[in-house]
């Protein structure tokens, strides 16, 4: 733009020159010459806002992007945390059902073998079997045996999960 307009105040000069020497006829032809290069100017000055429109732009379109970004990135993280407590959430339920499973299965059928349910089966089958029957006394009352079959399973799945809350059973996970 600064080589455009020393270009052009070098050729106004000289046009002004030859105007001063020249006659009439050569100073209607140079004003035309002058008129043309305004308007040029008058171009080149257009341009150049138009492009600092459109960088304007740009920058604008680029931070309703990063915004944009910013805010799916927001809901990616808050989706993982619902999806984390969701697994939570249902982890905790199947291992109430185990309980519950395993603790109605011993008030009913004492003698049976977990080992075929697996390790942790075993072993939990085995925390309340020890329980003693004032051991199991506690949120929803003594449930082993005579009780449990009288006791619906909400009973017994509270009683259950009132044992894994006060200690007297220790889930293995």
């Amino acid at each position: 733009m600064m080589s455009l307009g020393a270009k052009l105040a070098t050729q106004l000069m000289t046009m002004f020159s030859r105007a001063f020497v020249a006659g009439s006829k050569e100073v209607h032809l140079l004003k035309k010459q002058v008129a043309l290069l305004q308007e040029n100017v008058k171009k080149l000055k257009q341009e150049a806002n138009s492009k600092d429109k459109d960088i304007k732009d740009l920058q604008k379109t680029k931070e309703q992007a990063q915004t944009k970004a910013n805010i799916s990135q927001s809901k990616v993280e808050e989706l993982t945390r619902d999806l984390e407590t969701e697994k939570e959430n249902w982890k905790k339920q199947y291992e109430q059902v185990v309980f519950y499973y395993i603790y109605t299965t011993l008030s009913k059928v004492p003698d049976f073998d977990f080992s075929i349910l697996g390790a942790e089966a075993a072993e939990m089958a085995e925390a309340f079997h020890a329980m003693l029957p004032t051991q199991t006394q506690g949120c929803a009352g003594n449930l082993f045996l005579e009780e449990a079959e009288t006791a619906d399973a909400e009973e017994v799945a509270d009683g259950a999960a009132c044992k894994v809350a006060d200690g007297s059973i220790t889930p293995t996970a």
